[in-house]
């Protein structure tokens, strides 16, 4: 976990090293902002440390990656789930949020072959859900949330007070993958 502070929030960030997956969790005041909630027992001491007395879930898509905390943290705490409509319908499918494929990723990297590790396929449900785009206020905090269709339909980017913005899967150190289940290369370059 690495932490570091903008104005009054402090941001934590976690990875989940099943395929670099990340976690944000913002955090003010008994509240949390979870951006991609992922579940490792780094995130499950965290959160049982800081207790939030409410936790806002923000989805920038819904590949089972970026969504593997969610079931964990609606058991154990006061959480709202937020996502376009488009996600929210890949979410509640694992063949669509691709946790029924987990195995092949597994299957082709070896260290995670040694750690054993198997996810059951899974689905789970966003009580928030939008079209085209979305504004959250948090913590006095201004949150736009734009549709960036292409990797996955339903990805969004999330835009903190106009100061930086989460991507997910959207835009990555290398070149975005389409090629996965309902991804589209020609919308992507569309749209972005």
């Amino acid at each position: 976990m690495k932490n570091f502070n903008i104005g009054k929030e402090s941001i934590y960030f976690f990875e989940w090293n099943l395929i670099n997956s990340n976690m944000y969790l913002i955090y003010r005041e008994g509240l949390a902002l979870i951006v991609d909630p992922i579940y490792t027992e780094e995130t499950k001491k965290f959160l049982f440390k800081i207790k939030p007395q409410k936790i806002t879930a923000l989805l920038t898509h819904g590949h089972f990656d970026h969504i593997y905390g969610i079931n964990w943290m609606l058991e154990n705490f006061d959480i709202d789930v937020c996502c376009s409509r488009a996600c929210a319908e890949r979410i509640c499918s694992a063949s669509k949020n691709l946790s029924d494929k987990s195995d092949v990723i597994v299957m082709f990297n070896s260290s995670l072959q040694k750690k054993n590790l198997h996810i059951k396929p899974f689905e789970c449900k966003a009580g928030i859900v939008f079209e085209d785009e979305f504004f959250l206020s948090w913590n006095d905090n201004q949150i736009s949330i734009i549709s960036t269709p292409g990797h996955s339909p339903g990805s969004v980017c999330i835009f903190w007070e106009g100061k930086f913005v989460f991507t997910g899967d959207t835009l990555l150190q290398y070149p975005t993958i389409t090629r996965l289940l309902g991804g589209n290369k020609k919308i992507f370059l569309e749209r972005t």
